[in-house]
């Protein structure tokens, strides 16, 4: 795995930033659209912030290429579990980004950093909903991985993210 964590906390704050901007300019964002938005503005903040970083153009291609690593960037709020669709399966580098809001503008972040292979995804089971999922348990279970912000925490059966603000 490429080593990301001397970049995730300037990246966070840029991603902070550009968070305040969107919901100071659209306070009445619905809380559907989040995960997708916050995506992108992760996406940006790395392009923005480290050198080096592409961001991919068509839905076949990796979010990130990072120093041309390919890398896939999945979020989720408070919850343990991201879901993607069939591009999900592709084997490789992902940053999963957990996110919880402490205020309509304020942030805190998880994200751990592993490899995945496309046995890792799995199926929904269901005719009707085509998405795929990963849990914080079998990433961290399954191999490769480090937490580059925030922390885990066991507790009775599952593990749960604790998210953490970035300092301004």
């Amino acid at each position: 795995m490429i080593d990301l964590r001397s970049w995730i906390e300037p990246v966070l704050k840029n991603a902070d930033q550009r968070w305040e901007v969107l919901v100071r300019d659209f306070p009445r964002l619905r809380t559907k659209l989040y995960s997708e938005l916050i995506s992108n503005i992760i996406e940006e903040s790395f392009r923005v912030t480290v050198p080096g970083v592409r961001v991919g153009v068509a839905d076949g291609e990796p979010d990130l290429y990072i120093w041309d690593h390919p890398v896939e960037i999945k979020t989720a709020a408070n919850n343990r579990v991201w879901r993607g669709g069939d591009f999900s399966k592709r084997p490789g580098e992902y940053l999963l980004v957990g996110y919880t809001q402490t205020d309509k503008r304020t942030l805190k972040w998880f994200v751990v950093q592993t490899e995945l292979t496309k046995s890792e995804w799995i199926s929904s089971g269901s005719d009707n909903y085509y998405a795929t999922s990963v849990n914080l348990d079998s990433v961290l279970n399954g191999g490769k991985f480090q937490v580059l912000w925030g922390d885990v925490i066991f507790k009775k059966t599952v593990t749960h993210p604790v998210y953490r603000e970035v300092d301004p």
